[in-house]
């Protein structure tokens, strides 16, 4: 049996900028990870949304002897927050096209 939600988003209109220097532990865990964690605390400042849309990043490298070590991590985007939960229609499910992408294996 499925069951889906879906729900709308409210994209705001200005776009939002922030910069973090990651610590070691965050660094340890790759570019990913912090790329994570700037996104995380940019929406914490900025009205606690849920997510952020077109984020773009700017990553700033230090060169040493034993390689490279991330010394900035920049963020920008929209901030986003979902809203006006509800649950797909009936005739969404019993649509074949839809039933048959969507089929576990």
């Amino acid at each position: 049996m499925y069951n889906a939600t879906v729900a709308d988003l409210d994209v705001a209109p200005q776009r939002i900028t922030h910069t973090i220097q990651p610590a070691k532990a965050i660094r340890k865990a790759g570019v990913g990870n912090c790329k994570a964690a700037c996104i995380q605390e940019a929406l914490k400042k900025n009205g606690n949304a849920d997510l952020l849309v077109e984020p773009h990043f700017v990553i700033t490298k230090k060169r040493s002897l034993f390689g490279e070590k991330i010394t900035s991590v920049t963020v920008s985007g929209r901030p986003a927050k979902y809203k006006n939960f509800r649950s797909l229609p009936d005739s969404v499910w019993t649509n074949k096209v839809f039933r048959d992408k969507n089929k576990q294996k």
